[in-house]
């Protein structure tokens, strides 16, 4: 059973994710696009807005969690396909699946009451 408490922090922790993730999209080789490198940001940064909403009980917090979660598993599915080293693949698919199970589990709940 998925409760609130476990999805802010699993959406917590993938935002800070995304947000330590820049700094490999633009050293080295393949260097990723900058709209890839600033929709990381917002991702991020929108994550954690949407975890911090979670726990106070914001409605509009899962609605967000849902979105930014969806659109990061769907941004990650470029890094199969132009290269990168193993270990940057195997974290982007890790992040992958846990925006999936945390999409997922923001589904599950119930919605937050309008105040």
């Amino acid at each position: 059973m998925a409760s609130v408490k476990n999805a802010a922090i699993l959406l917590g922790l993938l935002g800070v994710a995304d947000l330590v993730f820049i700094p490999t999209m633009t050293m080295g080789e393949p260097k990723a696009p900058v709209p890839a490198v600033i929709l990381t940001a917002m991702l991020g940064i929108a994550s954690i807005a949407a975890a911090y909403g979670l726990m106070k009980g914001i409605h509009w917090a899962r609605n967000l969690g849902i979105a930014s979660r969806v659109v990061d598993a769907i941004s990650t599915i470029p890094v199969f396909f132009v290269g990168v080293p193993a270990a940057e693949m195997i974290g982007a698919t890790m992040v992958m699946l846990l925006s999936i199970l945390c999409a997922y589990m923001l589904f599950k709940l119930a919605p937050a009451k309008a105040a």
